[in-house]
């Protein structure tokens, strides 16, 4: 038997993993879309205070930043929850202002911001898409500004086959998908033997703890 990676303990346990971070880097190298691997990231503190004594505080599910100081935002959202652009939001914005320094300053240095979210069920009835990204953009599609990005995967859309997996994207929510499937298997898909997904498949795995 295996731990859904879509439950809270088998999230903590493959991308909030500290002592080995390769599953995580790998993920969110996939999830961004970047061609340069992640070498490290550093978890940060999760929890967050309200900017003033009536605003509202948060815990982030996971949140951590590489070597380059881009910070990762990602949140599992198992259950339907109407506004999560907002939320989405709300928390990338209060990471935002922890960047911003006081005084004389010009934002010159901000870094990038990627707040990701895995929602099990859709939210965008009207769309096909599977994974979105989005940054700020003017009438024409014309970017503005990318130092935050969104990034929504809608695992129920993603009907690829075994067959027509290409990317470490494909792997990856396949894997968190069709984990019941796999486990059934008689002869498991090869990508399973990637060191990354190796290493959180073993993870999940009920007779290895």
């Amino acid at each position: 038997n295996f731990i859904s990676i879509l439950s809270d303990y088998g999230f903590k346990l493959t991308f909030a993993d500290e002592s080995d971070t390769t599953f995580l880097r790998r993920a969110l190298q996939a999830i961004i879309q970047s061609e340069y691997p992640i070498k490290k990231v550093q978890f940060l503190s999760n929890e967050f205070i309200g900017l003033t004594r009536k605003a509202r505080a948060g815990l982030y599910d996971l949140i951590c930043k590489d070597e380059n100081d881009n910070t990762f935002i990602v949140e599992m959202q198992l259950g339907q929850y109407k506004n999560y652009i907002l939320r989405s939001k709300f928390y990338a914005f209060q990471r935002f202002n922890t960047l911003v320094k006081k005084g004389k300053y010009l934002f010159d240095d901000l870094t990038p911001i990627y707040c990701i979210g895995f929602l099990a069920n859709p939210i965008f009835k009207n769309s096909e898409q599977y994974y979105h990204i989005g940054t700020l953009k003017n009438q024409k599609g014309e970017e503005l500004d990318a130092q935050i990005t969104h990034i929504i995967i809608e695992i129920a859309k993603f009907e690829k086959e075994e067959s027509e997996l290409v990317t470490d994207l494909d792997k990856l929510i396949y894997s968190m998908k069709n984990q019941e499937i796999i486990k059934q298997l008689e002869a498991l898909p090869n990508f399973l033997s990637e060191d990354w997904i190796e290493q959180a498949i073993n993870k999940l795995d009920k007779s290895q703890m």
